[in-house]
């Protein structure tokens, strides 16, 4: 949506930007709490909620980075050979932008994981699934904190905190193959 943005300007550049301030207006972990206790715990649910208000930023951000490479002389090349826009956003604009979209999901993932986990211990995951926030959950309960069952809450906790950071380096290393100028740093 933000190539599409970027790219076009325009009537669609005013809609999809439209539909982007609005989206982000809403505030997504109360939002999930609240359709949660309406619509019961489903972790598909809070899946396609998260997916659904997650590309906001990327495409916020991309929005004026398209719209500089759209100036770019290869660009108007590109156009005057007949290339169909599509073609162009997708095979020469969007690839230019990778080491940004591999850093957003690195912070977008983390965030979703973290948020699944959050509803999970405040009680509103799904209860047919074991999660590391559900394990956390059943030990807040049960006063494991309170007991000294550190076992209880310390694994799952570190394995929350260990996922994220995995992920998070993965996608910086998918981030320095996209880009040349980032290996030369190392």
């Amino acid at each position: 949506m933000g190539g599409i943005s970027g790219y076009f300007g325009g009537k669609r550049d005013t809609v999809i930007q439209l539909i982007i301030d609005i989206i982000s207006l809403l505030p997504i972990l109360p939002l999930l709490i609240y359709l949660t206790f309406v619509f019961g715990p489903n972790i598909m649910f809070v899946v396609i909620i998260l997916s659904a208000t997650g590309w906001i930023g990327l495409a916020r951000k991309l929005r004026p980075w398209i719209f500089q490479i759209r100036e770019s002389g290869f660009v108007t090349c590109l156009r005057a050979q007949g290339f169909l826009p599509r073609r162009i956003i997708f095979r020469h604009i969007l690839p230019q932008t990778l080491p940004f979209i591999f850093t957003y999901c690195a912070f977008f993932i983390s965030g979703a994981i973290l948020a699944e986990a959050g509803l999970s211990i405040l009680g509103l995951g799904d209860p047919s699934l074991a999660t590391w926030g559900q394990m956390l959950n059943q030990g807040l309960n049960t006063g494991a904190v309170y007991l000294g069952y550190w076992w209880w809450i310390l694994p799952p906790g570190i394995a929350i905190v260990l996922t994220s950071l995995s992920l998070f380096l993965f996608f910086r290393a998918l981030e320095k193959a996209a880009e040349p100028r980032l290996r030369r740093q190392d």
